[in-house]
């Protein structure tokens, strides 16, 4: 088989492959999110404390305190490694 046949052919069977790869990838599921006991996740995600000898800059500060804030809406009692209630 010469040069230009093996292009010739090449380019239908690039094509197929990727039409099924395409079609393949669409039926694809995102596994549903495995649920989270509240109180676990209260536990690891752990309330941070900050102490008068560490030394951090306003913005370090206020990422910790935004990460200690967010875990009430989670359902985390604030300033505890616990759920509400």
């Amino acid at each position: 088989m010469n040069k230009a046949t093996r292009e010739r052919n090449a380019l239908p069977k690039s094509f197929v492959t990727l039409t099924l790869l395409a079609l393949l990838s669409g039926c694809a599921k995102t596994p549903e999110p495995a649920p989270i006991a509240i109180g676990k996740l209260c536990e690891s995600w752990r309330h941070k404390t900050i102490k008068k000898a560490d030394k951090l800059t306003e913005e370090s500060a206020a990422m910790i305190e935004g990460d200690n804030k967010a875990r009430v809406e989670w359902q985390c009692e604030y300033g505890e490694n616990r759920a509400k209630g």
